[in-house]
């Protein structure tokens, strides 16, 4: 995709020299290429940043099974079976814990990495893209209620999160539909407007005027 940011930008200047668009809409679009230019940029980014960080739990998976035998068998005179249990147990235990804060931490480093540049700051661009689609939102409580129907789990805690989900969603869909039909009223309006005949009166005026000019002259 960066590659073929030069050929957009040619497009664009080729098609403002032909006479196709006009500055405004060259502007436009060019403000389009360079917002995409520096979303994929910052992906790409981000993506070699999720790499590395996977290779590097790995590492440190591998190395907490293996000084942990070399610990168990060593220092507590393990057998390697027993060794190779318990360090085991509690190197996936570690990940496990591990991966709240992980998690928390590498959403927070992709939102940063992969924002793009516009008039727009951090929070509204993430309030944006968050909570402007209900659809995101129907995603979200479908996810966390299928979490809260799983046995042992807080029940109350992520139904209601679902729940207040779905209302949100229903919100914003219900006000994104109100806003589509003032939309489209008006510019019904407006086409009514533009197609009104004129009045007879007007163009009588018109023509006994230019029959005066033509009398006089």
């Amino acid at each position: 995709m960066l590659d073929s940011m030069p050929g957009k930008q040619m497009s664009i200047d080729a098609d403002l020299n032909a006479g196709l668009i006009n500055e405004e809409q060259a502007k436009k679009r060019r403000a389009e290429v360079a917002q995409e230019s520096d979303f994929y940029g910052a992906m790409d980014g981000a993506s070699k940043f999720v790499r590395g960080d996977a290779v590097a739990g790995l590492l440190i998976m591998f190395i907490n099974v293996a000084a942990g035998m070399v610990v168990g068998m060593v220092q507590h005179d393990l057998d390697f079976g027993t060794a190779v249990h318990n360090y085991t147990l509690l190197t996936i235990g570690d990940g496990l814990v591990a991966q709240i804060p992980a998690l928390v931490i590498s959403t927070a480093a992709g939102v940063i990495v992969s924002r793009v540049s516009n008039e727009q700051d951090v929070g509204e661009q993430l309030t944006g893209q968050l909570f402007a689609n209900p659809r995101v939102l129907y995603l979200t409580a479908g996810i966390i209620g299928a979490m809260g129907i799983i046995p042992g789990m807080p029940h109350f805690a992520f139904l209601l999160l679902a729940g207040s989900m779905i209302w949100l969603g229903r919100n914003l869909a219900r006000r994104e539909a109100t806003a589509q039909q003032t939309k489209q009223r008006e510019e019904r309006a407006r086409r009514q407007r533009r197609n009104r005949p004129r009045r007879a009166g007007t163009t009588s005026r018109w023509w006994t005027r230019s029959a005066w000019k033509w009398a006089i002259a």
